[in-house]
């Protein structure tokens, strides 16, 4: 969320937001124990707290990549992989 990191990023790199329905992150996250901001009373209203909290920084991404239910994370990935070959910048001519 920082300022200075997501200049960093742009600079060197490029930010993907993985944008997901805060239906299907509560599916894929309510059962993990290695998230501790969600180890509260009310996970559930947490989870929602942060992420609008977050979701204008979550927004300043380069690029966003809808995930979803139906999708394996091979083919969340290759959609990632997909949308970043939309850019010559990214890969240059490394391919």
């Amino acid at each position: 969320m920082s300022a200075e990191n997501r200049s960093l990023i742009s600079e060197i790199g490029v930010s993907v937001l993985l944008d997901v329905d805060l239906d299907l992150l509560w599916e894929r996250v309510r059962n993990k124990k290695n998230r501790p901001l969600l180890n509260t009373k009310n996970p559930r209203e947490t989870l929602l707290s942060i992420y609008n909290k977050r979701k204008d920084f979550y927004n300043m991404a380069d690029m966003q990549v809808k995930a979803t239910a139906g999708n394996s994370i091979a083919q969340t990935t290759q959609c990632v992989v997909d949308k970043l070959l939309t850019r010559p910048d990214i890969f240059g001519d490394k391919l």
